[in-house]
């Protein structure tokens, strides 16, 4: 065998080698990319279903809050209605309400939706899920609003009359009662989704 073909065998087989390295190089980078993938969605499901988790607490309680004023809400229409009904011009005075405990607004909770919000664990929610949490907390919005405003009104002297506290906390109720019935409807398909998501 000649030199010439002894080198030649020789720098084909280190280009074999080197080809072959190349290529596990190149293997266990991309092995490498698709574990930390893995991990880092491992983890974000892990973070967006902990703040699902405190979502839901969360609705919960803020229901209970809710859902224990809406009786005093409809008692206090329900007397209004029989006062106005005498006479709505006649100066509002709380006194007059059997029960009267003031306007006492509910303090609603949405640290954990704005947590989730912040850190972004709301966009590795499913669209449904983050949809439905986000109807919660509008009709929440929407309490908190009416409340502002009943609040104002009585500050600045705009619930003097029977019929101005009627219209007042007709709309506190019927917003109180479209929050609860949200809350309700919004922990029952959540509750399902989760049960849902944990068995697939």
């Amino acid at each position: 065998m000649s030199l010439h073909s002894r080198h030649s065998g020789q720098h084909g087989l280190t280009r074999g080698i080197l080809a072959l390295e190349i290529v596990s190089i190149m293997l266990a980078v991309a092995l490498g990319f698709l574990v930390t993938e893995w991990r880092e969605g491992l983890a974000d499901s892990r973070r967006s279903r902990a703040a699902l988790n405190a979502i839901k607490a969360e609705i919960s309680m803020n229901r209970e809050h809710l859902g224990d004023r809406v009786p005093y809400y409809a008692h206090l229409v329900s007397e209004l209605n029989e006062l106005a009904a005498i006479d709505g011009e006649a100066q509002f005075t709380g006194g007059e309400l059997d029960g009267w405990r003031g306007l006492n607004p509910p303090f609603l909770h949405q640290a954990a939706y704005e947590a989730a919000s912040a850190t972004g664990a709301l966009s590795h929610m499913d669209f449904d899920v983050v949809s439905r949490v986000a109807e919660a907390y509008l009709a929440q919005e929407m309490v908190d609003s009416t409340f502002d405003w009943a609040l104002q009104s009585a500050l600045t002297g705009q619930l003097e009359t029977r019929s101005d506290a009627q219209r007042a906390f007709y709309l506190m109720l019927e917003a109180s009662q479209l929050a609860v019935g949200t809350y309700d409807s919004v922990l029952q398909s959540l509750g399902s989704k989760m049960t849902g998501d944990e068995t697939e």
